[in-house]
């Protein structure tokens, strides 16, 4: 696939489509706050309807309690004979008129034990199917002069279609508490219409159910088709689905006398709230996209021709044309990719006549590698042993030993690669300090050193990673306990032997010497410190190793530079 195709993939995977996501997901976290607001406001606007439905049904209560404990009721319900019928007629009169003083009142009816009901428009056989034997005559009764309310849609109410309230309470005779008969007032249905305007401010529907989960009122009926399922208000929250598939955003409270508060607004109207932050999030993806492809006519194609004449011209290289150049370009960038390229190939040119100097300078660049991986490997086991000896916290051992770090990295760090014999004497012993205490003085050391060869130059750090390996095999053995270092000359050459009494190598370890593996040690190992001699003195020098069990000496045959 060609850079141009890779490009455009990844400019579709990388940037079109996460600023798609990004718009989808913006537009969501939007919508979802919107409606969290909208279910707020649905939330205060019902506890505005609640109050108001509350107060106004509260006040119903109140008038028909001042009703219930009037005179004149209380002489129609105790008055067995009356002087004369004129004066009954007053009482009725008397009573008519304090019921329609409300101007809430659409009929009323006094049931008494004795005498007939009392009504005005209708009688109660008239309006219930059974009033006695309905369950609104039983709440009504059980609640002893306690307020009971029924709404338009009760199945104790003949009318199917009725739209007034009806509220009732016993009469209860103050001075013995014996139920003297029940008070019962019809509402008209205009009286919830000052909190029907209320709902209607908000641009939401709202209703009341019952506690046997019928709708009772309504504020608008036509806003909802069919017949409203409450079970599905009641026991569930979010969204409500009409008979003609419309969707409703819907809060419920409760209310008086247990019903059942519900506000609700169509998705319709939610969803229009919703079109400028729809169109605001699309016209930013629209504008970002546009943004992008002008970035991509300006700089990207620019870029994709520069690299497509770099690889011409790279090919061209690679082919043996090394009088290949590349021309400039404005931007200072891909100025400074020609000018590297074109003076690659000049000293690609200038390597090829100097193959014989280039193979000298690889033989010393892989020196240098050698000589790179000794230091990490000694200084993290100096580390390793400041470790234990800060757990320890033992001071003095730290300082001691933290004195001692310090000159091994003056040693390790400075300078060429060869130091004076007796400055790599000098590093050994401040490494051996180090070991003796990390290893609690469980072995003891000794060094001999000639005096005409202290100042001879040697490679540095070749004794330390032979120390390090008589310490880390021979701690495992009882016998290990003392190292002997030597330095003499002999003839043109300084001679070295490094002696410990650990177990000493096996047969199979020798074997594996000899045949140049390092698989039975760690860090690196001999066999590197070997590499490194015969490659900076070439031959006749490096390590030799005498072994038998108990006692280990490795032999450094070193050069004596001029004498040789």
């Amino acid at each position: 696939m060609s850079i141009r195709k890779r490009f455009y993939l990844l400019f579709v995977f990388t940037i079109v489509v996460p600023l798609v996501l990004i718009g989808w997901i913006s537009y969501e976290f939007s919508t979802n706050i919107y409606r969290d607001q909208i279910s707020s406001h649905m939330l205060d606007t019902l506890d505005a309807i609640d109050l108001n439905v509350n107060a106004t049904l509260s006040e119903v209560e109140s008038f028909t309690e001042y009703v219930a404990t009037s005179p004149s009721v209380y002489n129609y319900l105790t008055t067995e004979e009356w002087p004369s019928s004129l004066e009954k007629v007053n009482n009725e009169s008397t009573i008519s008129r304090l019921v329609f003083n409300n101007q809430n009142t659409f009929d009323f009816f006094i049931l008494s034990k004795d005498n007939d009901p009392l009504y005005f428009l209708a009688a109660p056989e008239e309006r219930f199917h059974d009033l006695e034997g309905s369950v609104f005559f039983e709440e009504v009764t059980k609640r002893r002069g306690g307020p009971y309310w029924i709404g338009p849609a009760s199945e104790d109410l003949i009318e199917e279609n009725s739209t007034f309230f009806t509220v009732g309470r016993s009469i209860i005779d103050p001075r013995t508490l014996e139920e003297l008969g029940h008070f019962v007032l019809l509402v008209k249905p205009d009286i919830l219409n000052p909190t029907t305007t209320l709902g209607s401010n908000s641009d939401s529907e709202w209703l009341i159910i019952n506690e046997d989960d019928r709708v009772i009122h309504q504020s608008d009926p036509d806003k909802l088709t069919g017949p409203v399922d409450t079970r599905s208000l009641i026991n569930t929250e979010g969204i409500y689905t009409d008979s003609d598939g419309r969707e409703f955003l819907y809060a419920k409270e409760s209310t008086f006398q247990d019903w059942t508060l519900v506000s609700m607004k169509s998705m319709e109207s939610v969803n229009n709230i919703l079109i400028p932050v729809r169109l605001f999030t699309i016209g930013i993806i629209v504008a970002l996209f546009l943004l992008l492809v002008l970035f991509h006519r300006m700089f990207s194609q620019r870029l994709i021709l520069f690299i497509n004449t770099f690889n011409k011209g790279m090919t061209e290289a690679a082919g043996g044309d090394l009088n290949v150049r590349m021309e400039h370009y404005k931007e200072k960038e891909f100025t400074t990719l020609t000018t590297s390229f074109n003076d690659m190939v000049s000293q690609l040119r200038d390597m090829i006549k100097k193959v014989e100097e280039e193979q000298n300078k690889k033989q010393e660049a892989e020196f240098k590698v050698l000589q790179h991986q000794i230091n990490p490997h000694f200084l993290y086991n100096t580390l390793e042993s400041v470790n234990a000896l800060a757990s320890l916290q033992k001071t003095k051992e730290v300082q001691h030993l933290v004195t001692n770090l310090g000159k091994l990295l003056r040693i390790s760090l400075k300078g060429p690669y060869e130091i004076e014999l007796q400055e790599e004497i000098k590093h050994v012993c401040s490494y051996l300090e180090i070991q003796k205490i990390r290893h609690l003085n469980r072995f003891d050391y000794d060094v001999d050193v000639d005096q005409d060869v202290q100042n001879n130059n040697v490679l540095k750090l070749i004794l330390q990673p032979i120390v390090e390996n008589s310490i880390e095999h021979g701690k495992k053995h009882n016998s290990f306990n003392h190292i002997s270092i030597q330095a003499k000359r002999k003839k043109n050459r300084i001679v070295m032997h490094v002696t410990d009494n650990g177990p000493g190598f096996t047969e199979d370890i020798l074997l594996q010497l000899n045949n140049r593996h390092e698989s039975s040690f760690t860090g690196i190992g001999l066999l590197n410190v070997h590499d490194r001699i015969r490659m900076y003195y070439s031959g006749n020098s490096g390590l030799i190793i005498c072994s038998t069990e108990g006692k280990t000496t490795i032999q450094i045959t070193i050069p004596i530079k001029g004498e040789v």
